[in-house]
């Protein structure tokens, strides 16, 4: 066995190299070579002409001359190399090189690079001379500075990486540590409920009141951002909400300031607007003058020509368009001073952060200090409509069922429909009515229970909730020109969560389940023991004792004497004995279908 150093134009890949699959990318191995050498020798054989054919080291091979194909080392550039003896076997040299070396483990990649910053290295250099993206580096150094405690455990493998990334919301080693100690006590130690219980004192970036604040403002008060470098689309929570709050507070009171100059008798400021305690008081309203038809004409025909067009880069010029004709509606509505003296405004925080002011309300407390004068004013002033109610409810009669015939043939646009229809009930406060009668149902009273109020699925649709919340326009009225031009997968996504919205799958009264009910469950391949695990409080103090020395049997957690301990003490015992068994009572588990989907599909054609 000899090591020499050869060149790479005389270095060619061999067919006896074992590994024929893998690799993945060359980035980060070229980027290492380039930095910091070739750190291990090709094996090769020679073979006639001069040329030596690689068995071992095929990837550092490939690396190599993409680093001459981007002229960062020359075509001559000399490689350290072993020579195989004659009688060795390049197979097995291959076999032997690729099988008996072990991984790193990423801690120990984490603790290097955290090495590497704390002597001074910036992440993008780091990145720059492994071959990886920089917020690979900012992921890793995270990853690195978790509590020791908890960096040890997932060392010896007792925490998942997915565990351990959902540390990283927080700086602070102690409420690291008890959070584990928290959620392990539960039973529960899933990455979804460390980070519930670590980012409960915050305030998500998506929320109304994060969006009207802004993170530089936010952080130029004094408080503090925390970035989730691990979220698919990078999210941040604000910290301390009481900063946040008093920074809200001092918005709203600075527009209400504005808004009562205009002569109202009371302004209100609220977070979320609660049309249920107002009742709308009618503006005056007036004809467009000659000039502003004209505008009313223009704008409409424009808009018109971009909704047809179907764009996607004309988004932002018809909204512009549609808050020009906005702008021009307003005009011709005002409110008589004298009935400003009794009524008043709501100034609230819109579902995108935005500022909202509602005009023209009285508290139902006020509800004698309007005068029947000043509304019938009010109704007297609203334009006279050109046909009877009558023929108006006939033509559109005739509109309605020309367009259920149209609409049949066009399944996108009855797609879209749907969509629009159903999240306009789920997802908008007090919106106009859809003309599709078809609405998101309310959930079933129990579903707001405090019991599943913090469940991980109760978890998830609120996240999903709030996802939508930002996606979806802030104004109900722009929603259908946004489902228009919204790709079907996303319109598909939405339709999934409103669907799911409507589901009620409860059986009260000890009724039997919903008609597609266990279809659905069976259909979804849902297993409940990812949801819900059972407790002594849940299930066991609330079902026979029979019934619980059943669970334990197969559950194979049999307890000796169990039919002699009292129903409280076994029920707590069960609790700790079914732990992580992913024990299911009969009625959560997942139906077993009654044949395959496809065959069902082949009988039914």
């Amino acid at each position: 066995m000899s090591v020499i150093s050869i060149s790479l134009a005389q270095l060619l890949p061999s067919d006896a190299n074992v590994r024929k699959t893998g690799g993945g990318s060359l980035d980060d191995l070229a980027a290492s070579i380039a930095a910091h050498g070739l750190l291990q020798c090709l094996n090769v054989r020679a073979r006639p002409g001069g040329k030596y054919d690689v068995v071992a080291g095929g990837r550092r091979l490939a690396a190599l001359k993409r680093l001459v194909k981007e002229k960062r080392i020359a075509k001559n550039f000399h490689v350290p190399c072993r020579v195989l003896d004659e009688g060795e076997d390049a197979a097995e040299v291959s076999l032997a090189e690729n099988q008996i070396r072990q991984a790193m483990h990423p801690a120990d990649q984490f603790d290097a690079f955290k090495g590497l910053s704390d002597h001074g290295m910036a992440a993008a250099d780091i990145a720059a001379r492994f071959g990886v993206a920089e917020r690979t580096v900012e992921q890793r150094l995270k990853l690195a500075r978790v509590s020791p405690v908890l960096f040890d455990l997932y060392r010896a493998d007792a925490m998942t990486l997915e565990q351990l990334m959902a540390f990283t919301l927080s700086d602070d080693h102690a409420r690291q540590e008890a959070v584990w100690q928290a959620v392990s006590a539960t039973y529960d130690t899933s990455a979804r409920a460390i980070r519930h219980r670590l980012s409960e004192d915050k305030v998500a970036g998506t929320d109304r009141r994060a969006r009207l604040i802004g993170e530089e403002r936010f952080l130029a008060a004094g408080g503090t951002i925390t970035r989730d470098l691990f979220a698919a689309a990078e999210a941040c929570f604000f910290e301390p909400p009481a900063l946040l709050d008093r920074l809200v507070a001092e918005t709203l009171e600075e527009a209400s300031e504005a808004v009562r100059a205009e002569g109202w008798a009371w302004v209100e400021a609220a977070e979320r607007l609660d049309r249920s305690r107002y009742q709308a008081v009618p503006p005056t309203v007036r004809d467009y003058t000659e000039d502003e038809q004209a505008q009313v004409d223009r704008l409409i025909q424009e808009a018109d020509e971009i909704a047809l067009s179907g764009g996607d880069d004309d988004e932002e010029t018809y909204l512009a368009l549609q808050a020009q004709l906005d702008a021009l509606e307003a005009a011709c509505h005002s409110f008589p001073e004298e009935m400003k003296a009794s009524a008043g405004a709501v100034i609230h925080l819109t579902a995108d952060g935005t500022l909202g002011i509602e005009r023209g309300y009285r508290r139902h407390e006020d509800a004698e200090a309007m005068s029947p004068a000043l509304l019938a004013r009010a109704v007297e002033a609203k334009p006279k409509p050109d046909l009877s109610a009558s023929l108006l409810e006939e033509l559109t009669a005739h509109r309605t069922q020309a367009m259920q015939a149209v609409l049949a043939r066009a399944p996108s646009v009855a797609l879209d429909a749907l969509v629009h229809g159903l999240a306009l009930s789920s997802l908008y406060d007090r919106p106009p009515l859809s003309c599709l009668q078809i609405a998101a149902t309310t959930r079933y009273p129990l579903m707001s229970s405090a019991a599943l109020a913090e469940t991980v699925a109760a978890q998830a649709l609120n996240e999903l909730r709030d996802q939508w919340a930002t996606t979806l326009p802030g104004d109900a009225a722009d929603l259908w020109y946004w489902l228009r031009q919204a790709d079907q997968a996303v319109k598909l996504d939405l339709l999934a969560y409103l669907v799911a919205e409507t589901l009620n799958a409860v059986q009260s009264g000890g009724r039997d389940a919903a008609p597609g009910a266990q279809a659905l469950h069976a259909a979804l391949g849902l297993d409940m023991a990812d949801y819900w695990s059972a407790t002594a409080a849940g299930y066991f103090g609330r079902v026979s004792k029979g019934k619980v020395i059943e669970a334990l049997s197969e559950a194979q957690a049999l307890v000796p004497d169990a039919d002699r301990m009292t129903k409280t003490v076994l029920a707590g015992l069960a609790e700790q004995r079914i732990a992580g068994t992913r024990w299911l009572p009969p009625v959560l588990r997942c139906p077993a279908a009654p044949q395959d989907e496809a065959v069902a599909l082949s009988e039914a054609a």
